[in-house]
């Protein structure tokens, strides 16, 4: 009996949990992600790899709160379970959930490797980290996110039972069906953690450990108004925010597939409710806090932010015709001054020629 009293009071736990935090996740990361999507489709923003990987991250991102809290949330409520609706139903949300998490998961990846590529091989850039490849890049990995999460479409379905303490039949509309129920049990968990967590984490490791590898080797050059330092120092700040997300994406992610691959022996336990609240509020937490890690970790995204919100011209854009103007000018100084040696030097070999043909003539 007093097993049954503490299960109640966690499961209460895990539904206040949800009521209580959810809603918060979902506004600030909603918030966050229209804004980053704002500032990355403004035009001054726009024509580089970059300007593909962070709005469909924000897209993404965006998905995954709203399919995977409001769903929740109305079923903790007590209000409606979407899910119980209809096999479709579960089917659905089941599809969209799955498909923007790994979607999300990676393009962080293809973005973390088009940095790579970027700073490794900076002679292949031009042709190698185009607006076009990040196009057909995303392309892949949202076909491949939806059709790596399409089995639930048979996989799940409707699962009857009888509750022999009260004798009578029950029916689950998003179960786990047989011959499938031991594939998402014990199979699903494990490509769950290979493709979504533990190859991925790897790569993003790996790529942005080799980008501070390269940026270190680089030596120190001031060239023309500093414009090494300058590339290299936004190159940093894109790296720090690769990082900053990948160390978020392991610490909040984690813990979910953990809880995810336990479930068949933990089901049971008092605390498991509660654990796995918490577990999927830190996944909904990778997905609304990017926003947040651009702005400490991105100086030009801050820079555009702030001139967004006061309704002014694109800071990124002065300084770039301020800079081409300066260049422009150097470029024409240097014009004129091997302009004016080049008369100097023929009036010298003129004045050359006419004094030795006036030598000749004394002769």
């Amino acid at each position: 009996m007093t097993i049954n009293s503490s299960s109640s009071e966690v499961m209460s736990g895990s539904e206040m949990l949800w009521v209580c935090c959810s809603p918060a996740i979902l506004v600030f990361g909603i918030c966050g992600n229209l804004l980053t999507l704002l500032v990355m489709l403004r035009s001054r923003m726009s024509g580089n790899s970059t300007s593909v990987f962070l709005p469909v991250l924000a897209v993404a991102d965006s998905v995954a709160l709203v399919s995977g809290i409001i769903p929740e949330w109305l079923e903790m409520a007590h209000i409606i379970k979407l899910k119980g609706l209809h096999p479709w139903s579960c089917r659905t949300e089941k599809v969209i959930f799955y498909s923007s998490i790994d979607a999300s998961i990676w393009t962080l990846l293809a973005f973390t490797i088009d940095r790579w590529l970027a700073v490794v091989f900076p002679l292949k850039k031009t042709s190698w980290c185009t607006e076009r490849r990040a196009k057909i890049a995303v392309l892949v990995v949202i076909c491949s996110s939806i059709g790596l999460n399409s089995h639930v479409l048979w996989t799940r379905g409707t699962v009857r039972g009888l509750d022999r303490l009260k004798n009578e039949t029950w029916t689950n509309h998003c179960g786990k069906p047989e011959p499938y129920a031991y594939f998402e049990k014990f199979i699903r968990p494990w490509i769950v953690f290979g493709l979504a967590n533990a190859l991925p984490v790897l790569l993003i490791c790996f790529c942005n450990t080799m980008i501070v590898s390269a940026l270190i080797r680089i030596p120190r050059r001031d060239g023309a108004m500093g414009v090494r330092d300058r590339d290299k120092a936004n190159v940093l700040q894109t790296t720090f925010m690769c990082l900053s997300a990948s160390f978020l994406f392991l610490f909040c992610v984690t813990p979910s597939i953990i809880v995810l691959i336990g479930r068949p022996w933990w089901d049971e336990r008092y605390w498991y409710g509660v654990v796995k609240a918490v577990a999927n509020l830190l996944t909904h937490v990778n997905h609304s806090v990017n926003f947040l890690l651009y702005c400490v970790s991105g100086r030009r995204f801050r820079e555009e932010l702030i001139s967004m919100l006061r309704g002014e011209e694109s800071p990124t854009s002065l300084k770039a015709l301020r800079r081409a103007t300066i260049m422009a000018s150097m470029a024409y100084n240097r014009r004129e001054t091997l302009g004016t040696l080049g008369t100097l030097s023929t009036l010298g070999r003129s004045f050359s020629s006419n004094n030795c043909l006036d030598r000749v003539s004394c002769v």
